[in-house]
This record gives C-alpha cells, sequence and structure tokens, in this order.
C-alpha cells in the first residue's frame, strides 16, 4: 500500500508563470539515498535554494498537483518543511529498486492524468519555462505521445 500525505498549500515565492493544467500531473523522484555523494544532494542549494525546492517550483509551472516519491518515513521528516505544497508517497516496496517503487507510484497517481511528469529531485537545469515548452508541444500534437523523453 502506498502512502499518500498531502500538507497544508503555501504560496510558493518564485518568478515561474503558472500555467497549469489538470491533465497532467508531477511526481518528484526524490527516493536516493546519496550514497557516492556521502550527503543529501537534494539539499544541496543552487542559486539560493535546496535542489528539491527548486524541482517541487518547476513541476508547479504546468502541474496543480505535485506528488514526491520517497523512500522513508525520515525522508517525509526532512522535506515537508521544504515542501509544504506537495503530496508525499511512501515507497510500498523499501529496497526493491527505483522501477518498482516508481511502478507503485505511478499506479497511485496516474489514473486521474493524460500525463505525468516525472522529474528527478536533482535536476536544477528543468525550469518551469523549459516545462511550459514541452507542455506547448504536447498541447499541439495532433496524435499525442505515450512517452516524451
Amino acid at each position: 500500500m502506498i502512502k499518500v500525505k498531502k500538507h497544508p498549500t503555501a504560496i510558493l515565492k518564485d518568478d515561474t508563470e503558472r500555467n497549469t493544467s489538470e491533465n497532467i500531473s508531477a511526481l518528484i523522484l526524490a527516493g536516493g539515498k546519496s550514497r557516492r555523494l556521502g550527503k543529501d544532494k537534494r539539499l544541496l542549494i543552487y542559486k539560493k535554494d535546496p535542489l528539491i525546492l527548486r524541482a517541487l517550483r518547476s513541476a508547479k509551472s504546468v502541474s496543480r498537483e505535485v506528488y514526491v516519491l520517497i523512500s522513508t518515513k525520515e525522508d517525509e521528516e526532512v522535506l515537508s518543511p521544504l515542501l509544504v505544497d506537495a503530496l508525499f508517497i511512501l515507497d510500498s516496496s523499501p529496497g526493491s529498486g527505483p522501477l518498482a517503487a516508481l511502478a507503485g507510484a505511478l499506479s497511485v497517481i496516474s489514473g486521474d492524468y493524460d500525463y505525468v511528469l516525472l522529474l528527478s529531485a536533482d535536476y536544477p537545469l528543468i525550469t518551469g519555462e523549459f516545462l511550459l515548452r514541452v507542455k506547448g508541444f504536447l498541447e499541439k500534437e495532433k496524435t499525442k505521445p505515450d512517452v516524451l523523453i
């Protein structure tokens, strides 16, 4: 069973234009252990903000609801003060690998949306502006892709 926990809505302070869509959901993959780095890379600062917060802001530019896939309850304790505008999904099969975690999370959210944006927590150069361009591309296509990489 995958648990989804909603935190109180907060206003995000950013300059990203909001053009959200009912048919797009976002899932931020944030359950990694950062073993090679030796510290939590989700909390590394890039241009004054933690990477995970930048990912949330980017995702919010195209999606009303943003889910964050985490591995443990401790992940939620660490991230929830930063991501007050996110829904947390706890990995239902910890230790089974990222694909099992992803499949479980998608089974919770994909039924309600035409598209699910998958976004890693540690890609700071994926901006809201870029995601709006991708959204515009999807809206113009006559044949809707199953996957866009």
